[in-house]
């Protein structure tokens, strides 16, 4: 096998792990349901970079990338580049909105 093709190969296997593994740890992730200190630990266990929606108390949806994470509020990155300041305490719910456009084995193989 080439050396080109076994870097892609191995490229492909650290993303599917990558994958599977940040699966598991939004399902496992708290339900946040309003509770500030479960959203929190939810945006943490989601971490920076995580492109989510956010369901705020009064029904708005932000969709957005997850920028910084701070102590009361963390920062998002909407789709039009806008950088949003959002409490902790405003916060309904947050999910991952692409959780099933990651790669599996059967999509790779």
């Amino acid at each position: 096998m080439s050396k080109w093709r076994k870097a892609v190969v191995i490229g492909l296997l650290i993303s599917l792990v990558h994958s599977l593994v940040a699966d598991l740890v939004a399902a496992r992730a708290p339900d946040s349901s309003g509770n500030p200190a479960a959203v929190k630990q939810k945006v943490e266990i989601l971490g920076v970079k995580s492109e989510v929606e956010v369901l705020v108390k009064g029904g708005d949806r932000i969709f957005g990338t997850i920028q910084s994470i701070g102590e009361d509020n963390f920062e998002l990155t909407t789709n039009g580049r806008q950088l949003r300041h959002i409490a902790y305490a405003q916060v309904q719910s947050i999910n991952l909105t692409k959780p099933s456009t990651k790669p599996t084995a059967s999509r790779i193989l």
